[in-house]
């Protein structure tokens, strides 16, 4: 997961990327300590040989120290000076890809070559919650690639993202899945005889899928989240999460007016303002900043405005609002870092 987020007291930033994680002064651009790890191995040709695990994803605790998972799904915590390292996971596997809640207190990890998504817990014994696997007789439909997921901000929602190739049971297209974890993360039973979790929302829509997956980002309060897509096909300034949604119900219906194909995505806490990157000469201008209905009740979110930015950043790959959402940081492929105000 490439990620920028901001500090609890918005004075530091956070950059996840490519298995690195660096604390960031904001002001500047400046790197204020680069975070890694190092393992010494055992190894019978190679006595002591030195490991360095890719740190896949990261994220602030609001006591301002940084959690960490790397590649196996072990935990890892920093502050500006010290940091601890748990012990190796009970349930070892190697993620491609993961994303951590914003709390803390879970992680889905995603297994490509099984096309599986992992939740499990942060805690000393990083224990299993479920893992979103295709079953046989299970009413989603075929998932083929394409797959990521996102957490709310407790890791009570999972949404996971899929990509469906087309055959003569229907055309190539896109979609996602919300479940409800609330009663699994309280479970005492064992992760493979744990049921499927209740089906919150879904929705897909036809589109000749390439390379890359969706990209989901869930605001801090409330049943909003965005995503984007990798193709120029429209999306939805946001999506609300509906209830008791079943795979028999119609997929949403309202127009897709936003156009796709952006690089990266980032919603606000409140759910209010999206942010949109593009690579040159695929929209208007390179950053895109929706304002959001207030109090919208449908399953689709409303733009009521929009304001086009120019970022001297270049290749952009995350995006993230600060906590008053006045402030939002752009880091592009070269790890630059750049602040633009959006209010």
């Amino acid at each position: 997961m490439t990620r920028i987020s901001w500090s609890p007291d918005g004075t530091r930033l956070l950059a996840c990327q490519n298995g690195a994680v660096r604390v960031i002064s904001p002001d500047d651009g400046t790197t204020i300590r680069e975070l890694t790890h190092v393992r010494i191995v055992a190894d019978d040709d190679r006595p002591d040989t030195p490991v360095v695990n890719a740190l896949l994803d990261a994220r602030w605790l609001v006591d301002g120290r940084v959690l960490a998972i790397d590649d196996s799904g072990r935990s890892h915590r920093y502050t500006l000076q010290f940091e601890h390292h748990g012990p190796d996971p009970l349930r070892y596997a190697t993620y491609d890809s993961v994303v951590l809640a914003v709390r803390g207190n879970a992680f889905s990890g995603i297994v490509s070559r099984r096309n599986e998504v992992h939740v499990r817990s942060t805690s000393t014994a990083g224990e299993t919650v479920w893992i979103f696997a295709q079953r046989r007789g299970s009413p989603r439909p075929p998932i083929h690639d394409g797959l990521c997921a996102a957490l709310s901000d407790d890791a009570t929602i999972l949404v996971v993202g899929y990509a469906t190739r087309g055959s003569a049971r229907g055309p190539a297209g896109r979609g996602w899945v919300a479940y409800d974890l609330t009663e699994l993360h309280r479970s005492a039973e064992p992760s493979y005889l744990r049921p499927e979790p209740p089906l919150i929302d879904r929705d897909w829509y036809p589109v000749e899928t390439g390379a890359g997956v969706l990209q989901l980002a869930f605001a801090r309060l409330g049943r909003r989240f965005a995503m984007a897509g990798p193709e120029a096909a429209g999306e939805y300034g946001a999506i609300r999460l509906r209830s008791g949604t079943t795979f028999a119900d119609p997929v949403r219906g309202e127009s897709r007016t936003i156009p796709g194909g952006a690089c990266a995505i980032a919603i606000d806490d409140r759910g209010v303002l999206v942010a949109r990157a593009y690579p040159a000469g695929a929209a208007e201008h390179r950053l895109r900043i929706d304002y959001l209905a207030t109090h919208a009740k449908g399953a689709v979110v409303d733009v009521v405005d929009t304001l086009w930015l120019d970022p001297d950043c270049t290749a952009i790959v995350a995006l993230a609002f600060d906590a008053d959402s006045r402030r939002v940081a752009c880091l592009d492929a070269s790890g630059r870092v750049e602040v633009l105000p959006v209010l």
